[in-house]
C-alpha cells in the first residue's frame, strides 16, 4: 500500500502501525521518530529512510511545507 501525505510547516503526522515500511520525502524536508529506537532520522527531498519492527512512528515538516510518501511492506514473522 502507498499513500501521500501533506504536511504543513511544523506539522505532525503519526503513522498508522506497521511492521516495516518505507517513508520517501517527496518535497521538503522531514524528522522522523519511532518509540523505543534510540535513532531518529532527518529525510530530505527524494532521500528514504526504512524503518522495521513496531513502536509509534511520528514525523514532522522542518522548515517549511513537506509531502513524504510511505510503503507498507508485511514482513513475514
Amino acid at each position: 500500500m502507498h499513500q501521500l501525505i501533506d504536511i504543513p510547516c511544523g506539522g505532525l503526522h503519526v503513522c498508522p502501525s506497521a511492521s516495516a515500511f518505507t517513508i520517501t520525502a517527496q518535497c521538503g524536508t522531514v524528522w522522523v521518530t519511532r518509540a523505543g529506537d534510540p535513532r531518529d532520522h532527518v529525510v530530505k527531498t527524494g532521500q528514504k529512510v526504512h524503518l522495521i519492527g513496531q513502536g509509534r512512528v511520528v514525523i514532522q515538516a522542518l522548515g517549511g511545507y513537506a509531502r513524504i510518501a510511505y510503503t507498507f511492506a508485511n514482513m513475514p514473522p
